[in-house]
């Protein structure tokens, strides 16, 4: 526990943050010898103030802390342990620590980060199904936010394709925020991670999930929006993910609808426009997605093609194909289970 313990308090001491906690090792060679070394040599580097919060700094909060992790069933990895990623490594403002449950060695597939909106309409849910799932077919790892919305339907994806993927959180990993996610968490972890870089007991507060953000768009290779208004969160993603360097792609939507006017607007701005998963699969010189084959009765034929990507009532199609209402359910539930078709609220079906 001695080299985890002074990593702890190092990370602990105010006025030491993720510059300066890097600056120090790169310096002293490892956290317990930047508690042992000299005053004088400590002033050169940092402010008297700081020094001395250094100087009498109780190792004992630390024990708490780490004994805390253990409980929950998470580890901690250090900026100087050969665990911590190496694609944060070369940011001076990534985390000094980080709280994991689930296995890190994920990180070394090819990685996307998928984020967007809390509130999705049913073209941003049906085509974030659509992307994600092709992407986990072509080995895409798949990093989110653990939000409400797009962050969700894209981990559930992940997860249901056979897929792994990495939520970062806001919180600490006892504290899961939202709360309704909690089962979705401990899924991910079985196969994936869970990341936070705050200590356990450490609530949503709201200014922790902008510097969330640098995490995700950090640890993806390629990051895709997949709808976002005007002031979502998804766009600080963006903008993080364009000062390291990433490719951003995102996904175009009606120029009427406030949920696409943020991602409508980064293409402007030169964002790769997605209209298909070949988009991105192409920006990384994989070959194209199998498209699944699936046998239709033509019975089932008929009704499908009577069906669009926006919502057709069944009185609709009751009319149109002028059919009987339980020989057309049996034939909808049928593309259902086929994964075709989607019946939403108020008796519609969409294709999917």
């Amino acid at each position: 526990m001695g080299e985890l313990l002074f990593c702890v308090s190092l990370f602990l001491v105010k006025g030491v943050g993720p510059a300066r906690f890097r600056m120090l090792i790169d310096e002293f060679g490892s956290p317990e010898n930047v508690f042992t070394a000299d005053p004088k040599k400590l002033r050169r580097f940092l402010p008297e103030k700081t020094v001395r919060e250094l100087k009498q700094f109780d190792h004992k909060i630390s024990e708490k802390i780490i004994k805390k992790t253990d409980l929950i069933g998470a580890k901690i990895i250090c900026l100087n342990f050969p665990e911590y990623p190496e694609k944060l490594k070369p940011f001076s403002y990534s985390p000094p620590l980080l709280w994991v449950k689930g296995d890190l060695n994920c990180l070394n597939g090819i990685t996307i980060g998928v984020v967007g909106t809390r509130k999705p309409s049913l073209y941003g849910i049906r085509m974030t199904k659509k992307i994600v799932e092709a992407l986990v077919e072509a080995g895409f790892v798949i990093i989110s936010g653990g939000a409400y919305g797009i962050d969700t339907v894209a981990h559930r994806t992940a997860l249901e394709s056979g897929g792994k993927t990495i939520a970062i959180l806001g919180s600490g990993l006892d504290v899961p925020y939202p709360a309704r996610n909690k089962k979705l968490f401990e899924e991910i972890s079985r196969s994936g991670a869970v990341i936070s870089e705050y200590p356990p007991g450490t609530g949503p507060n709201a200014e922790n999930f902008p510097r969330r953000n640098r995490i995700i768009s950090a640890l993806s290779d390629a990051l895709l929006v997949m709808e976002a208004g005007a002031s979502s969160g998804a766009l600080l993603t963006a903008r993080w993910a364009l000062d390291q360097g990433k490719e951003i792609f995102s996904l175009p939507g009606p120029i009427d609808s406030e949920k696409s006017t943020g991602t409508n607007r980064l293409i402007k701005e030169g964002a790769r426009i997605i209209t298909d998963v070949e988009d991105i699969l192409e920006e990384f010189g994989l070959g194209s997605v199998k498209t699944k084959s699936v046998s239709l009765s033509p019975q089932e034929q008929r009704v499908y093609e009577k069906l669009s990507n926006e919502p057709v009532h069944i009185d609709r199609l009751l009319i149109e194909l002028e059919m009987d209402i339980t020989e057309l359910l049996s034939i909808l539930l049928g593309l259902e289970l086929k994964g075709l078709v989607q019946q939403i609220p108020g008796k519609y079906y969409v294709k999917l």
